[in-house]
């Protein structure tokens, strides 16, 4: 893992690294999502882990709803 990353394994054990400059954006698109399933508490688990950086931890296991708006957020990064 990269240093100022923040490592995500999703529900199929997909991981992600997600630098620590995004982190904030991916948040903004999780709170944007707040109707779907899963989508505040990964925000709530995304800024919890930006606020702890770098000392916090640096791997984060999501169950499946928050995995599923996880990849959204993400995804949402590369538009």
């Amino acid at each position: 893992m990269a240093v100022g990353s923040v490592s995500f394994t999703l529900d199929h054990g997909e991981t992600i690294i997600v630098p620590d400059d995004e982190l904030r954006r991916i948040y903004e698109s999780l709170w944007a999502m707040s109707h779907e399933p899963g989508a505040i508490s990964t925000a709530a688990v995304v800024m919890d882990v930006s606020r702890l950086s770098p000392y916090g931890p640096r791997s984060v296991d999501l169950k499946h709803p928050q995995s599923t708006v996880f990849r959204k957020a993400v995804a949402l990064l590369h538009v």
